[in-house]
């Protein structure tokens, strides 16, 4: 497990894969992944999906992106329709607020924040 992922009194997490978490999640911001895949391979490839057990976190998605220069975690919660993306320096939190569509201002934050010494 990884620090960016603790498990405490709300539940554990367990590791699963894409397509279970895809037949699991079908909420907000799951689109990001699809563009991940298309436009980061590299990133994509170095992501763990994950759920919490037992919480009132039980459907949300979790990955976690292992591989670069900076460890980082995604979060979709489809509950308030927020993407959340943090590491140990920094935390986002991406909604409809935004002027922009989340899932392009996620893609644009993981690229200007975790590829910019990183080609992949």
């Amino acid at each position: 497990m990884t620090s960016l992922l603790q498990s405490d009194f709300q539940g554990e997490y367990e590791q699963e894969s894409y397509e279970a978490m895809r037949r699991r999640y079908p909420g907000f911001g799951v689109g990001l992944f699809e563009q991940l895949q298309l436009r980061m391979p590299g990133v994509f490839a170095g992501l763990r999906f994950y759920y919490r057990s037992n919480s009132p976190f039980a459907l949300d998605a979790f990955a976690i992106c292992k591989g670069l220069q900076t460890e980082f975690a995604i979060q979709l919660d489809g509950d308030i329709e927020m993407i959340c993306i943090w590491d140990t320096d920094s935390h986002i939190e991406i909604g409809d607020w935004y002027d922009q569509d989340p899932v392009t201002v996620a893609l644009d934050y993981i690229r200007q924040h975790y590829l910019v010494m990183h080609s992949v």
